[in-house]
């Protein structure tokens, strides 16, 4: 599959999409992900139906097609069936496997889809595969890309750890595609992503302070921080900021002595 940069762009809105979302009740429940057995059952048939394919895919271009392949064979299954969810992961696996991140993530835009997976974590994995596997310019090209509109998402859910880590990856594979801007903006990112999750440590630890005092200056101050500045939330963010401004010192009220 030729890289497509209108792909890759469309997947990536659609993704982000799916994190944002993450966590709000979905309008028609997920598929549960087949349980170990339900796996390997589905896993031996693949093998045995593409054994031919695996054993001569030796190019980049030929596990792609592979890995396009597999997620045609998908479309043709049961949906929510072990055979589908099987063919979508092996099929995910192979395209980030050979860096192909478009491939790989037209695979995760279908997994998550159908069955009930962890979208933030698994389209993050998905791409530092890609990356680490990555090894022409278009490739580390798309995962940079890619990679710069997912991780500012996981950043918004929360997930500083991974969105770090993508970070990372994307700046090493904008400097190798020599994306200098690229890679410049996704520095400032990686420093503003760290920022954003020292506010969230304090936060939570705020949370656990106005449990048993809601009127704390330093926690409401921390957590009105975290509101307003990290999560734009200045409706809840500002009242505690005021909570947060520590008032004046009270008057010195002692009489001063007279003098004689």
């Amino acid at each position: 599959m030729p890289f497509s940069r209108r792909g890759i762009f469309v997947r990536m809105v659609i993704l982000a999409s799916c994190i944002a979302a993450a966590g709000e009740s979905a309008a028609q429940p997920k598929t549960p992900v087949p349980d170990a057995a339900a796996q390997q059952t589905a896993k031996k048939a693949a093998g045995e139906l593409f054994a031919d394919r695996f054993t001569q895919a030796k190019t980049t271009a030929e596990k792609t097609a592979l890995a396009t392949d597999m997620m045609d064979a998908a479309g043709r299954v049961q949906a929510g069936s072990a055979d589908q969810y099987v063919l979508l992961k092996i099929s995910l696996d192979v395209a980030a496997g050979t860096g192909d991140a478009a491939t790989a993530l037209q695979a995760v835009e279908r997994l998550i889809e159908q069955f009930d997976e962890p979208a933030a974590e698994l389209i993050g994995e998905t791409l530092l595969t890609a990356a680490r596997q990555a090894t022409t310019s278009a490739q580390h090209k798309a995962v940079a890309e890619a990679a710069l509109s997912i991780a500012g998402k996981l950043s918004d859910a929360d997930q500083y750890e991974t969105a770090l880590r993508l970070y990372e990856a994307a700046r090493s594979s904008a400097q190798r595609a020599k994306l200098f801007p690229l890679a410049k903006e996704l520095t400032a990112q990686i420093e503003e992503t760290k920022r954003q999750q020292l506010l969230s440590e304090d936060y939570r630890k705020a949370l656990s302070v106005l449990e048993d005092k809601p009127t704390d200056p330093e926690a409401n101050l921390a957590a009105g921080r975290h509101l307003c500045f990290v999560k734009g939330n200045w409706a809840r963010g500002v009242p505690m900021l005021a909570l947060g401004s520590k008032p004046p010192p009270p008057p010195n009220t002692r009489r001063l002595p007279k003098r004689p």
